[in-house]
């Protein structure tokens, strides 16, 4: 489901650009995968290990992309860029492999460490 996010918040973003052309502003999305020292995923408790970035380097993704002038910027960590052509490719197999790496677990894990945001 995270693929399919990624694609809207790049619609969005484009979207953005149309609307602020002219106006000296420029529309950002920044694909970084979950975040493990902020956020909801720090939150839950829940641990990702190499499939996780630091809130450090969402920052510097984001100073790159204003530096270089960009629209989007890619932070997420190299095997979760790999899932996410594969997803294009396959989305069916990828789901599969998920599950049996134990998304499902990992989600629940989230779901549950999230229950008092709720």
């Amino acid at each position: 489901m995270s693929f399919l996010a990624d694609a809207g918040a790049a619609l969005a973003d484009a979207a953005n650009e149309v609307d602020v052309v002219g106006a000296g502003q420029r529309a950002l999305v920044v694909f970084s995968g979950s975040v493990r020292d902020a956020g909801m995923f720090a939150d839950s408790g829940a641990t990702g290990g190499g499939g996780t970035v630091t809130s450090a380097a969402v920052a510097a993704g984001v100073v790159r992309a204003i530096e270089h002038n960009k629209a989007e910027v890619n932070v997420a960590p190299a095997a979760l860029r790999a899932m996410a052509v594969f997803a294009n490719v396959a989305p069916d197999a990828l789901a599969w492999l998920a599950r049996r790496a134990g998304a499902d677990k990992q989600t629940a894990v989230l779901a549950e460490g999230l229950r008092g945001h709720r």
